[in-house]
């Protein structure tokens, strides 16, 4: 003979049987808070880049006169570089002047 009874088994099966389904319903509560969250995170990212296209608009042309800016200056004289033998001068440090007491 079996040492538990049908009617043991049974209520144990009722017990496990609305466990599991508690535990469903904790994952579909899951499941259903993670897409909310998905949704306003990809709702964030769309209203930050309808943001800043604008901005990107404005930048584009300003980035096309840096270079131009930067080919008229390639266009003017380097700076003067000191002759091999000659040392390059060093800019020289003011002196602090302190009152005389």
């Amino acid at each position: 003979m079996s040492s538990k009874s049908k009617e043991v088994r049974l209520e144990q099966r009722r017990v496990l049987e609305k466990k599991l389904e508690e535990t469903n319903v904790r994952i579909a509560a899951f499941d259903k808070n993670a897409e909310k969250v998905l949704a306003m995170k990809q709702a964030k990212e769309k209203k930050l880049a309808e943001k800043l296209a604008p901005k990107e608009d404005q930048v584009a042309p300003e980035k096309e006169s840096k270079p131009k800016k930067k080919a008229a200056s390639a266009e003017k004289e380097p700076k003067k570089k000191p002759a091999e033998g000659e040392a390059p001068k060093k800019p020289r440090k003011k002196k602090e002047e302190t009152p005389a007491e």
